[in-house]
């Protein structure tokens, strides 16, 4: 069990921060495009919800705080 709580030394690198912030606003941009695409206001809630999730956790890895998986 320790081993999984263990942090790869590989993930505190900034090209692993700058590939997470990659992804994590190609997150954002597919979260905005299914928001638009919904019909029904608590789907479009929903959206809204993880996009700001997402987004908050893009800022935290702009801001340069420690990443913990």
């Amino acid at each position: 069990m320790s081993a999984i709580l263990k942090t790869d030394a590989s993930l505190l690198t900034e090209p692993a921060r700058q590939r997470r912030i990659e992804v994590l606003s190609t997150l954002l941009a597919i979260c905005r495009s299914l928001e638009r695409m919904q019909t029904s206001p608590g789907s479009r809630s929903a959206c809204r919800e993880v996009y700001a999730q997402l987004a908050a956790l893009r800022e935290r890895e702009r801001s340069g705080r420690p990443f913990r998986p």
